[in-house]
């Protein structure tokens, strides 16, 4: 194959990897706006195929610019030494600019501090591999939130015998369960992690749970809230968990807790939590629940409210 042939195959390969990449780049910002992806009439999206095809489409466009560099260097060389003779003045100041930007003087981010954690990050559990909370993502509304233990309560309220406001170390007091649970995220990414917790139903149980309630429903420091059937939280021992392997939570993880919603959608494990409402409202919706995501949020289910063709 001489020159020419590769050049064409090359030139050809970054359209197609630049689509690709952009395309299935849009249609990730897009799953944090359902109403747009409602008006578009797209009512299904497999999410962890399309992450993967944008990741790999990203690998290969700039694979594909390095050959290209490679393949025409004598132009971008003789073109740029032309380009610095006719202006010294631009050659100067781009050769500032790159020793400023060697040097760390442009675009230096504040480093923040480190922060120490309680006990080992482990990354197998009884033979099961467990993602490293060194790649762990996070989401969330307003960024991290900075939970002070000293000062924190939480409520469980609404339809109980006996309105309960716990602290930290009440809740902590509580009998510790322990259960590896991947938890899937409509972005397309996925995570496998040793959780330990309480659990929801033993808050419940210590406020009352009084006749016709069907429905929790859970409120963040941040704002944000979501809602479970009272069945769901209490036939699958749902934890409210408080480490992640066996590491306890920072800020940006969900401390002081963080809900193990498993078998349910990211959105419907809501971090930070501070309120626990027991209600009989079946038509309470969340906050993305409220923006067109499912309200039974079952991970092997639609995304989107209505989306029968799963």
């Amino acid at each position: 194959m001489n020159r020419k042939n590769i050049n064409y195959f090359v030139d050809l390969g970054l359209v197609f990897t630049f689509l690709a990449s952009f395309g299935t780049g849009i249609i990730k910002v897009l799953v944090k706006y359902p109403e747009i992806l409602r008006f578009l009439g797209i009512r299904s999206l497999r999410m962890h195929t399309i992450s993967r095809v944008h990741d790999l489409s990203g690998v290969l466009m700039g694979t594909l610019v390095l050959i290209h560099l490679l393949l025409h260097w004598r132009w971008l060389f003789t073109t740029t030494k032309k380009m610095f003779r006719r202006n010294k003045k631009l050659s100067s100041v781009s050769l500032i600019a790159g020793l400023l930007v060697v040097s760390g003087c442009i675009g230096e981010e504040k480093e923040e501090p480190v922060k120490e954690l309680e006990g080992v990050d482990i990354e197998e559990y009884e033979g099961e591999k467990l993602t490293p909370l060194s790649v762990v993502r996070t989401t969330s509304i307003k960024g991290p939130q900075y939970v002070d233990s000293e000062t924190y309560t939480l409520k469980i309220t609404g339809l109980v015998e006996t309105t309960r406001e716990l602290t930290y170390e009440d809740v902590l007091a509580y009998q510790n369960y322990s259960k590896v649970v991947s938890l899937n995220c409509v972005e397309g990414w996925s995570i496998t992690i040793l959780w330990e917790g309480v659990l929801v139903k033993d808050f419940l149980d210590f406020a009352g749970i009084t006749e016709g309630a069907n429905t929790v429903i859970f409120y963040a420091y941040d704002g944000y809230s979501t809602s479970l059937s009272l069945n769901y939280i209490v036939e699958n021992n749902i934890l409210m968990a408080y480490k992640m392997n066996d590491v306890v939570l920072t800020p940006e993880m969900g401390f002081p807790f963080q809900l193990v919603a498993e078998d349910k959608w990211g959105y419907k494990w809501i971090k930070w939590v501070t309120t626990i409402e027991v209600s009989d409202d079946l038509t309470y919706r969340g906050y993305w629940e409220r923006r067109g995501y499912s309200q039974d949020g079952d991970d092997d289910g639609p995304m989107l409210e209505g989306d029968e063709s799963q």
